[in-house]
């Protein structure tokens, strides 16, 4: 990694592939932070330019139209990989292959925004309003990237075209909630850094607030490793208790 990295003179470009699913997630922040401070000329240039996690409300039923929600029989060999490592069961990130646009119930919002040429922040919390667009019910929000490579770019969107990147569902709340247009659900999108001081861990905490003044609150917690198991309805579903 980079960050154990010393070498002169210093670079005036860097290019670098640590974008997650997640923007941050694989610890790009820290990363290029440390980057642009000990190993590029003031002024260098990072390439990508920025990344931008955004949210949209969702259950994720919807998500998944004529399928059963369950793990992917392809795969089932790197969860078990992925456990096995980690010593333990863990609440895993659920990543949703190539879902339908026309299941959002609102307009996506960015949650998290990194731009690597200009104030990057390796810690970040965002709150933002998403309101709902169509009826339905909402148990939680699908995320996805957009990313551009330089300033005047069309970034890439992994929600509307092929890309490496996943979509990931964030479960809120264990019994979808019905909405309407005009209902906002409240979100707020924190990313601290873990205790390995490069990738972060994200908490979300929702508030769904209804036309009949009635408020419903969800959260989770997706540490980047370890952390709970079983603790949404979601997760119990698939992993039985037997």
């Amino acid at each position: 990694m980079s960050t154990s990295l010393r070498f002169a003179p210093r670079a005036d470009v860097c290019v670098a592939e640590v974008i997650g699913s997640l923007a941050g997630a694989e610890g790009a922040a820290a990363v290029l932070a440390d980057a642009r401070t000990r190993l590029m000329e003031p002024g260098g240039l990072v390439i990508p330019h920025r990344a931008v996690t955004l949210a949209a409300a969702v259950r994720l039923s919807d998500l998944l139209p004529d399928q059963p929600v369950a793990f992917a029989e392809s795969a089932l060999h790197y969860l078990r990989d992925i456990l096995d490592w980690h010593g333990r069961p863990f609440d895993v990130r659920l990543r949703v292959e190539n879902p339908p646009a026309d299941a959002l119930l609102s307009e996506g919002a960015p949650v998290e925004v990194l731009d690597f040429n200009g104030d990057l922040q390796t810690q970040q919390c965002t709150t933002t309003g998403l309101a709902i667009t169509r009826p339905g019910l909402v148990d939680g929000v699908l995320t996805w990237l957009n990313l551009w490579c330089l300033p005047d770019d069309e970034p890439l969107d992994a929600l509307r075209m092929k890309t490496n990147w996943a979509t990931i569902y964030l479960p809120l709340f264990d019994s979808p909630m019905p909405v309407e247009p005009g209902d906002v659900l409240e979100l707020t999108f924190a990313a601290a850094l873990s205790d390995d001081r490069v990738h972060p861990d994200y908490q979300l905490q929702a508030v769904l607030h209804t036309a009949d003044g009635r408020q419903h609150r969800g959260s989770l917690v997706s540490p980047h490793h370890g952390g709970a198991f079983r603790s949404h309805a979601i997760y119990r579903e698939l992993f039985p208790a037997d």
